[in-house]
């Protein structure tokens, strides 16, 4: 399911990056999340998705993205909504203590982005179903071309 959106670059909140192409998210969480690959130098995160979660507060971790110096990690289903930055030696985040878990029998959106000079340069989403209380591990491979880099 990719809920990816093309926009016009002048709807974004965000800079647009090379002035071809913008990453932006608006009014909350990643509804309005857009990528707009319209140049070679940019694509988007290859993501290795698992289709089942087991347990309600799962790792979620990601292969680092060259130059990133920060990613925000968003969870958005029907019951959650929430956001989390880090830093760039990090590619790994544990379910945080103060969010309500995933709701077992419930899908779940995880997304990634990345940032290189205040800019999201990459993107990576995927769908996720909660199935029992176990265990605990998302990951999701990275993979991107930042600004003309091979």
């Amino acid at each position: 399911m990719d809920r990816t959106l093309t926009i016009d670059s002048d709807t974004c909140d965000q800079p647009t990056i090379g002035g071809n192409s913008s990453i932006c998210h608006r009014e909350g969480i990643l509804r309005f999340l857009c990528f707009n690959p319209k140049t070679p130098e940019q694509s988007q995160f290859q993501v290795l998705e698992p289709d089942v979660v087991s347990g309600p507060r799962p790792d979620i971790e990601w292969e680092a993205v060259p130059e990133a110096q920060s990613y925000t990690i968003y969870v958005v289903g029907s019951d959650i909504e929430w956001q989390r930055a880090t830093e760039t030696a990090t590619t790994s985040l544990a379910y945080p203590a103060d969010e309500s878990p995933l709701t077992i029998g419930t899908a779940y959106e995880i997304i990634i982005t990345a940032v290189v000079d205040e800019q999201i340069t990459a993107s990576a989403s995927t769908v996720v179903n909660v199935r029992d209380t176990a265990a605990r591990r998302v990951t999701l491979q990275l993979a991107a071309r930042m600004n003309g880099a091979q």
